[in-house]
């Protein structure tokens, strides 16, 4: 049983952006603990280089000075990575040609009766018999976390593992690690934030960075100026049956739209909100990659996937949005995203948060000449200051003719907005 867990050191430099952590002691005294930090500020940077699975386009030269200390044995990093397992924030690769539930019958439990508790917990027998590859965001964040509670190791370390989890899934996860708390198990959790009432632990990492440029206000008038000057939208109205697939069944939705509406679709896990964004983007149905409905003409509707992800090769911030914009605004564009990203407009997009790529990614359809934008869990993986902003520039391209169409777990309270349960 880990009794004690010390992080003395945790320095990672970017090339010329310098990051690091202060000193963390934890113990068994203190439960539930939760490391809250903003975005940006080196979370995932901790947990991928614990894991020794930084990838190489971040650029990142991480110094870790992490103990474990386990039955009265101190145990250093990198020795102590075969105590540890990891949830990471994303999804990316199953096991090739295994359905869920083998995935999770694959892995090596010291509890086999509690590694079956956990399976029918989250219920991972019930769901398709597909590549995990293919689950909606919601069903492969249960699969992670199935996967990792069921090997009981002494610690699972987790990455915004309530991130695409409604209340339901979140309330029942929850009960599962305080029952692995109580067997002898340890979480440590990693948020950008967390909404609760009770006496949570909440210790707040520090990012000591020359180069951070965020300041305390994010001025949004660059945004507006450009689509003033920029935007040529026609008043339009749509009336549209979009089908869709959801909690295993086939399923419809009438939605109304018209100029300048912010539209909510709310659903819990598996309700098919990712799958109806994308019908409605296509124009066609899709059912695990195989086509119902023939695609005939795509409307010209922008979507932004939950993770929004960017070119291999690596291209900068700047080129990013002078894609959309062009070099015309160059000095006001750098002074905007600069503030608005936290980082030079040199960087490689690659390199940057999850939080900042999401930010950047919903920053960027709003500038684009689309007049309508499906943005799926769009606040999903943001600290409370990022979602503020969030919903700011959306109040303000819905101001000018935008409609903004974006999924999320639970109904969000934002103004003049238009909600359809999914």
């Amino acid at each position: 049983m880990i009794s004690k867990i010390i992080l003395d050191k945790f320095e990672i430099d970017y090339d010329n952006q310098f990051v690091s952590f202060p000193k963390i002691q934890l113990s068994r005294d203190i439960y539930p603990i939760k490391i809250i930090g903003q975005n940006g500020c080196g979370k995932s940077s901790l947990i991928l280089s614990l894991a020794g699975v930084i990838p190489d386009y971040i650029f990142g030269r991480p110094s870790i000075k992490f103990k474990l200390i386990l039955d009265n044995e101190m145990s250093c990093f990198p020795e102590n990575q075969v105590y540890f397992r990891v949830i990471p924030q994303k999804f990316k690769y199953g096991i090739l040609g295994f359905y869920p539930y083998e995935e999770v019958l694959l892995v090596n439990s010291i509890d086999e009766d509690w590694k079956a508790k956990v399976i029918n917990e989250l219920e991972i027998n019930n769901l398709n018999n597909i590549s995990s590859n293919y689950l909606s965001d919601g069903e492969k964040k249960r699969l992670m976390i199935c996967k990792s509670l069921s090997a009981f190791p002494p610690l699972i370390i987790s990455d915004e593992w309530t991130t695409h989890l409604d209340n339901y899934w979140i309330n029942k996860i929850q009960l599962l690690f305080d029952e692995y708390f109580i067997k002898g198990g340890f979480h440590l959790e990693f948020h950008s934030d967390y909404y609760s009432n009770d006496s949570n632990v909440l210790i707040k990492t520090k990012q000591t960075n020359s180069d951070y440029l965020r300041e305390n206000f994010v001025d949004l008038s660059f945004l507006k100026n450009v689509l003033e000057s920029s935007l040529n939208l026609l008043e339009f109205s749509t009336h549209r049956k979009v089908s869709y697939y959801g909690d295993n069944i086939n399923k419809m939705i009438d939605l109304h739209i018209t100029s300048g509406q912010l539209i909510q679709l709310t659903g819990k896990n598996g309700a098919g909100k990712t799958t109806l964004l994308k019908n409605l983007w296509k124009d066609s149905f899709y059912l695990y990659k195989r086509i119902i409905k023939k695609v005939t003409k795509k409307p010209r509707i922008l979507y932004i996937p939950s993770d929004p992800s960017y070119h291999t090769i690596g291209p900068t911030i700047k080129n990013e949005f002078e894609k959309i914009i062009g070099s015309k605004f160059h000095n006001e564009a750098k002074l905007f995203f600069e503030n608005l990203i936290g980082v030079r407009v040199n960087k490689d997009v690659l390199g940057l948060s999850n939080g900042q790529r999401k930010l950047l990614a919903i920053s960027l359809g709003l500038f684009s000449t689309y007049p309508l934008i499906c943005i799926d869990e769009a606040f999903s993986g943001l600290d409370k200051s990022n979602q503020k902003i969030v919903t700011e520039m959306f109040n303000i391209a819905v101001s000018l003719g935008k409609t903004i169409i974006f999924t999320s777990q639970e109904n969000r309270n934002i103004s003049n907005t238009i909600s359809y349960q999914v």
